[in-house]
């Protein structure tokens, strides 16, 4: 398959889920697949064996980053062909529409359960934009039990 992923949220491997990136894309690699990875300039050399879109530092992280998933990430899926569109951090990097199917990695929905993580606007996001935005994902992946139970119970998901 020819897939595009976002590997948006990666750290340079300071983080489980940049771990889980890599993991991930080495599989896919293994498995013949074709990749195309969306990732900061400074991520490149850590997927040498793969095609890169490189975004800006400016537009990985926060509101920044949302809004180029949200807007400018399905222009690449339309513009080129892709089998699926991967998003390996899908708690909150969604695309508005894709001309590809879309899976969503979500790893946990930790603002349920920590009371006070967050400040008022984000939890406003997290907890009413956010169950609207998942469903747009084609297949939605739960990386443990729990986060499967969370996405249920909390966003009202199959």
């Amino acid at each position: 398959m020819n897939l595009l992923v976002s590997c948006m949220g990666y750290d340079g491997g300071k983080s489980g889920i940049s771990a889980y990136m890599r993991a991930v894309v080495s599989r896919l690699q293994n498995q013949g697949h074709t990749l195309t990875l969306i990732v900061e300039q400074d991520a490149v050399a850590d997927f040498p064996d793969c095609k890169h879109i490189t975004v800006r530092r400016r537009f990985a992280y926060g509101a920044a980053g949302f809004l180029w998933h949200l807007f400018a990430l399905p222009f690449y899926t339309r513009r080129l062909r892709y089998d699926c569109l991967l998003v390996l951090a899908g708690n909150r990097r969604y695309a508005l529409f894709s001309k590809a199917p879309t899976v969503g990695v979500v790893h946990d929905l930790s603002q349920y359960r920590v009371e006070g993580k967050y400040d008022p606007l984000r939890m406003f996001y997290l907890k009413k934009l956010q169950p609207w935005l998942v469903k747009r994902f084609d297949e939605i992946v739960a990386i443990s039990q729990t986060t499967r139970s969370d996405i249920v119970k909390h966003w009202q998901v199959d």
